[in-house]
């Protein structure tokens, strides 16, 4: 019996050391290029009255991050995650900026950096499931822009707020970000948002890993974008 029982136990830690290395091996590489998938803003340019300039986020020059308490190894611990995979367009009314649109925002969900790589492929594979074709873009779908009316101004931070539905595998939710946007010039818009998300609201499941005692429920999420002007 006492054979049997350490066999059993053998097996149970082969088995779960195999799947400890499946769901932490490397992810699928991205299927295209984050420009291919920026969602065009050019209809409203034509079915609206007034100018609207259009810009559109430039990957190298921005991020994505998301900030989420774990337990590690018996000690509290920040686990950052970083991509710059990340496209959208703007188009900024110069005259009154409170009139300016913002179109989807697109982070391809495969391309986040932690700094564990066995981390990386537990949150791509297991918890985003992003080696899902339907998964591999967390989008943010605007639906409102509040700041302040008035016309553009150069080197000025604008206080602004923009709501929507943010979709993270399969699951949508409204969310929305805070935070500041400037022009650094006509042709340059910078700017940082920040909110904050319940992972238990977009149903990610935290898989039993070797380590880890416990993920937090808050995940803040934050954008730091330049877009550059195209029209």
């Amino acid at each position: 019996m006492k054979i049997k029982i350490i066999s059993g136990i053998a097996v149970l830690a082969l088995v779960g050391g195999v799947a400890f290395l499946y769901i932490t091996r490397p992810l699928a590489q991205p299927t295209v290029e984050i420009e291919s998938a920026t969602e065009h803003l050019s209809d409203i340019l034509a079915n609206q009255k007034g100018d609207l300039a259009l810009f559109r986020i430039v990957p190298k020059n921005s991020y994505v991050e998301f900030h989420i308490n774990e337990v590690l190894r018996g000690s509290d611990f920040i686990a950052v995650g970083k991509t710059d995979q990340v496209t959208g367009e703007l188009a900024v009314n110069f005259n009154d900026i409170s009139k300016s649109q913002i179109g989807t925002v697109s982070v391809n969900a495969r391309t986040f950096k932690t700094d564990d790589s066995r981390r990386d492929g537990v949150i791509g594979r297991a918890i985003l499931r992003s080696e899902d074709s339907a998964n591999e873009f967390i989008k943010f779908i605007p639906t409102s822009l509040k700041i302040d009316a008035g016309p553009v101004m150069l080197n000025k931070e604008f206080d602004s707020e923009i709501s929507g539905d943010l979709v993270i595998a399969g699951i949508v939710r409204p969310v929305s970000f805070s935070g500041k946007v400037s022009f650094l010039s006509e042709s340059i818009l910078n700017g940082y948002m920040q909110a904050l998300v319940k992972r238990s609201d977009f149903n990610l499941i935290i898989p039993q890993v070797p380590f880890v005692a416990s993920v937090g429920d808050i995940v803040t999420l934050k954008i730091n974008f330049s877009a550059e002007r195209f029209n």
